[in-house]
């Protein structure tokens, strides 16, 4: 489980700002490479269209330890802005 004082928390977060990425699959690449050192990935979750939000699990080999939460908005330029935090 992660805690709420789990270091993988600022890292994870850290990923959303300032940052836009050209696709939400890249930004979601980003967001899994700060689970990794914890052997952590990411459970099937979906985002589709230009905005919106949802719940994506956090997994240990196929169990859940966390969620995190992921909102997106496509900015007219094209890139997208990706926010995530871990719960």
């Amino acid at each position: 489980m992660i805690t709420a004082k789990h270091p993988v928390r600022g890292p994870f977060a850290s990923c959303s700002s300032g940052h836009y990425y050209v696709t939400k699959s890249a930004a979601t690449s980003v967001f899994e490479l700060q689970l990794r050192p914890y052997g952590w990935e990411f459970g099937a979750f979906d985002m589709p269209g230009d905005s919106g939000v949802t719940c994506a699990p956090i997994q240990d080999n196929g169990h859940d330890v966390g969620f995190a939460s992921m909102s997106w908005y496509r900015l007219p330029s094209g890139r997208y802005e990706v926010i995530g935090y871990v719960a």
